[in-house]
């Protein structure tokens, strides 16, 4: 979630924070050049009703505030207000519009999802330490969440990790029901609400297995169900739209920083690993190659 998103939640607000998030949502960038006397004074309030809608988003005060929503504008302003995340093509674009708008997508998607990460640093290690001391991690995803979840596998084979997902389709209940305290699960799912995936999270959940989610909605089934829930950006509909490409951008981000900071957890260990499968397997690939 980004800023601007967390202070459209006015569930979160009384009455006198909600005139000070809609001043600064009205303001834009005009608020970066203000004090925290001057938004107190302009919405009738106080000083510390400002620096208390910025803890209730995530932050440390107003500074931190006036940090993290300068490099937010900077990144968003005037790059994604005239494209449909949902529908981002037309029939007239052509083949340069479409990789300038395929460009512009994915490189927002990345961004917002970074800012939600500033905000979740202790979720993300937290979920990456229980992967790395897990002696299995079980993938359960449908669709093009189950396609990067098989990345996630391939990535962690290589530092001998084991990562188990379901060849054979619907496979995941009977993987779940052998899964123990001391596995984990990484619950794959941009709605939250995902049926099948849902039902091995009950399972997992009756077995003890701590349960890591990846969706855009914590609030959804799978969210609430789950002891560690990792933020994507609620940018797409569910279900009405070209493709998943803005929801995908952000779980393939956010699975890459997770096998990188198991990587970095044991990293003398996984580059002396991924060295000697290089040398007893690349080479000979190498060679295959020259043969041929």
């Amino acid at each position: 979630m980004t800023l601007q998103e967390a202070l459209k939640k006015e569930e979160l607000f009384s009455e006198s924070e909600k005139a000070i998030t809609h001043y600064i949502l009205d303001q834009k960038e005009a608020v970066l050049a203000q004090s925290v006397h001057d938004i107190a004074e302009a919405t009738y309030t106080s000083t510390s009703s400002v620096v208390r809608v910025c803890r209730k988003i995530g932050l440390k005060g107003f500074k931190d505030f006036k940090i993290k929503y300068a490099a937010e504008l900077e990144r968003r302003m005037g790059k994604m207000d005239d494209i449909d995340l949902d529908f981002p093509f037309s029939k007239h674009d052509t083949a340069l519009d479409i990789a300038q708008k395929t460009n512009v997508l994915m490189v927002d998607s990345i961004n917002a999802t970074y800012d939600i990460m500033t905000r979740q640093a202790n979720e993300l290690q937290k979920a990456a330490r229980t992967i790395a001391r897990a002696n299995r991690t079980l993938i359960a995803g449908v669709g093009d969440s189950f396609l990067k979840g098989q990345v996630f596998q391939y990535n962690m084979i290589k530092i001998n990790k084991i990562v188990v997902t379901d060849n054979v389709p619907g496979d995941n209940t009977s993987l779940a029901s052998v899964m123990s305290p001391s596995d984990c699960a990484l619950l794959v799912s941009y709605s939250g609400n995902t049926e099948q995936t849902y039902y091995v999270a009950k399972i997992l959940k009756r077995r003890r297995v701590p349960l890591i989610a990846i969706t855009s909605n914590p609030d959804s089934m799978i969210g609430r169900i789950s002891d560690i829930v990792l933020e994507l950006p609620k940018k797409e509909h569910p279900w009405e739209k070209q493709a998943t490409f803005a929801s995908q951008a952000a779980t393939e981000y956010v699975l890459n920083t997770l096998y990188s900071f198991i990587f970095v957890m044991n990293y003398d260990q996984n580059i002396l690993y991924r060295k000697r499968n290089i040398t007893e397997f690349g080479d000979e690939k190498l060679v295959k190659g020259e043969r041929n």
